[in-house]
């Protein structure tokens, strides 16, 4: 749980944690809530410095939460987590390149252009 006075910043799909270990490296005054859309062991079999990575976050009194949607924050983060001060996607993606590549028409852009409106709708919402 957060406390009231507690700022703190949320790190979304953060791939193997370490943008968000870095930030709380950097900004000891904020609380990290690190998230990612994988479960922790399909984090720990995709990125082998993952569970290191995660237990230095928790040592350093981050919060770290698994299966995160960033399309629909309130309903998959805990209601404990407050109002952050920011939120960060740090590497919005959805995988893979498709065939046509990054045509401005292409489906590959337009899915990405909707995970991004999706999330930006998503943090507003969490944020006000």
């Amino acid at each position: 749980m957060m406390a009231r006075s507690e700022k703190c910043v949320l790190t979304v799909g953060d791939g193997d944690l370490s943008f968000s270990l870095a930030l709380s490296r950097a900004v000891a005054s904020v609380k990290v809530i690190a998230t990612t859309w994988l479960t922790q062991e399909e984090l720990a079999c995709r990125y082998h410095s993952a569970d290191a990575v995660r237990e230095e976050l928790l040592r350093r009194g981050a919060v770290v939460l698994h299966r995160v949607d960033a399309c629909n924050l309130s309903s998959s983060l805990p209601p404990t987590i407050g109002c952050p001060v920011a939120i960060i996607f740090n590497f919005p993606h959805l995988g893979g390149v498709a065939d046509d590549g990054h045509e401005p028409d292409s489906a590959h852009v337009r899915q990405h252009t909707a995970l991004l409106a999706h999330f930006f709708q998503s943090a507003a919402n969490l944020t006000q």
